[in-house]
Order: C-alpha cells, then sequence, then structure tokens
C-alpha cells in the first residue's frame, strides 16, 4: 500500500527545504532500561507518533519524519524495546 499524498509531500522541494533538523536520542530509564528514537520538528508542534511493526527499527519512518516535520509537525519514531540495536 502506498501513500500518494504522503510521496508527494516527500519528493515537493518546496517541502524538503523547509525540513527540520533530524534528531536522535537515547533515554535511560527504570531498572537501566534504555529506548532509542528519532525526532524532528518545532517542540510545539501537534505531535505524531510512528510505531514500526516487528522486525524493524523507527529509522525505517525517517521519509515521513522529514516530510511532516517540514510541514510543522513534532514528529516522534521510537525503537520498540527489544527490537532496536542500542
Amino acid at each position: 500500500m502506498t501513500c500518494n499524498h504522503c510521496l508527494a509531500v516527500i519528493t515537493n522541494s518546496k517541502h524538503l527545504s523547509n525540513m527540520a533538523p533530524y534528531e536522535q536520542h537515547k533515554v535511560t530509564y527504570g531498572d537501566n532500561k534504555k529506548i532509542f528514537y528519532h525526532a524532528a520538528g518545532p517542540a510545539d508542534g501537534p505531535l505524531l507518533i510512528f510505531i514500526h511493526g516487528w522486525p524493524s527499527i523507527g529509522k525505517l519512518w525517517k521519509p515521513q519524519i522529514d516530510a511532516f516535520s517540514a510541514m510543522g509537525f513534532r514528529v516522534v519514531a521510537p525503537d520498540m524495546p527489544g527490537i532496536a540495536l542500542l
């Protein structure tokens, strides 16, 4: 299945020129548990969270992260515990 709207945004140079910086974060919580996530977009923008399936990683959402952050969304894609390579 393909989202034609998303593909149009990703390939439109007007949107690509407005891309927010791509961020990568590692957070430690609880009993030394870690989670890694990818993010972009303004901190005060509407939040979108992309969750990957198994087996996969959050970075596979990068085209969508770039496109939606360029439109003003705050986009986060975590690497789900047990899947990512930390």
